[in-house]
């Protein structure tokens, strides 16, 4: 994939981790101890082959510049190309409805045009799987399609995936319209934010969005592209995550503790790329013990820690227990605390209240660098 220019975009404004959301975007989210949500994306580009990526920023970068970095953990060749970011323009910044991914891109088109590529592939920060796109390519020049876009067949939409979009499709498997889920039907074509097109098309549809309306997403423009260009779905079989609520957040975290489905996302031959920090392994002590958990490096596990994710340094008192829940890195758990279907953020410090829990329905959300 070589001709082909990889660009990653944000997720709409209606796709918000609650609580975590006000700290980072979508894409730098701590993901199963180790990962951010961004790495899947961009580990996918850069195993397909794509040498040259694009990462469109709207707001809070702080976290996802660091992470980043140069790029080089993607195993890529920075001096033919590598992972360049891109942000949103600063005369929307005080007009959040403006700062859309189409203002973005047209912003930033130049870059865009710069490039000397046949095709473009577009794929969102916050969903997560694992994919060659070397076969989304494959698919769509033997169709001749204008734009091919990815899609997983849901049964459960009225439950999962609410406010992505989804996809309705003729005999041709061709798209008849792209509309979001509202969870009102059961069986959906969950729309995978991720698309590939030739690149004079994806700037055409750029240009023609901004001149539509200063307030269109991609997503928005894609769906009227519907009635005048051969726009293909593409069906995906695997594993799939979209990361667009507090709530899917915690629900896919605890759905990939399972080793089975952990397996389907994370291949030995088809890495995800991350960045790593040297640290010594954890220590269990007085007892401690993990259950059923994913437990990262660099923490001190004196309690009990069943199905849950433990990120990097994060402190456990004697007698406590952590059960069902995500504990972000950096975070200090005293002495004889419960802790239960909860989610506990960055530079928590958790000694005297004894006992947080949370519903599977509704998770107990504990904020960056909060006492308790």
């Amino acid at each position: 994939m070589r001709r082909t220019l990889g660009i990653m975009i944000f997720t709409h404004d209606s796709n918000k981790i609650e609580g975590i959301g006000d700290y980072v975007s979508a894409s730098a989210v701590s993901f199963l101890g180790r990962y951010r949500a961004v790495d899947f994306g961009l580990s996918n580009m850069a195993n397909s082959g794509i040498d040259s990526i694009q990462v469109f920023v709207k707001e809070k970068p702080k976290s996802l510049v660091e992470h980043l970095d140069s790029g080089r953990q993607y195993n890529m060749n920075t001096k033919r190309g590598g992972i360049r970011m891109y942000f949103a323009p600063e005369h929307y910044s005080s007009m959040t409805n403006y700062l859309t991914d189409v203002s973005t891109l047209y912003y930033n088109k130049i870059w865009i045009e710069r490039e000397n590529k046949d095709y473009v592939l577009i794929t969102n920060s916050n969903m997560i799987f694992s994919f060659d796109f070397n076969k989304l390519l494959d698919k769509h020049k033997e169709s001749k399609a204008d734009i091919t876009v990815m899609y997983k067949e849901c049964n459960s939409a009225n439950k999962q995936f609410i406010n992505c979009d989804v996809v309705e499709l003729n005999r041709q498997n061709g798209v008849k319209t792209i509309t979001q889920n509202h969870g009102d039907k059961a069986k959906r074509n969950i729309m995978m934010g991720t698309c590939i097109m030739s690149k004079d098309i994806f700037l055409g549809m750029i240009d023609q969005a901004y001149h539509t309306s200063r307030l269109y997403w991609l997503r928005d423009i894609l769906s009227d592209a519907c009635e005048y260009l051969d726009v293909r779905g593409y069906k995906y079989d695997g594993y799939f995550a979209s990361i667009n609520s507090f709530k899917s957040y915690y629900d896919t975290s605890m759905e990939l503790l399972d080793t089975r489905k952990r397996n389907q996302l994370l291949q030995d031959e088809w890495p995800v790329y991350t960045q790593t920090k040297d640290s010594a392994p954890t220590r269990y002590a007085n007892g401690g013990k993990a259950v059923g958990s994913l437990v990262s490096n660099g923490c001190l596990i004196q309690g009990d820690v069943e199905h849950s994710i433990i990120g990097r340094k994060v402190n456990i008192g004697k007698n406590t227990v952590i059960k069902n829940s995500v504990i972000f890195p950096d975070v200090e758990i005293g002495d004889n605390v419960v802790i239960e279907n909860a989610v506990v953020d960055k530079y928590s410090s958790i000694h005297k209240v004894k006992e947080i829990k949370g519903t599977d329905e509704q998770p107990f959300y504990v904020r960056r660098g909060d006492t308790i």
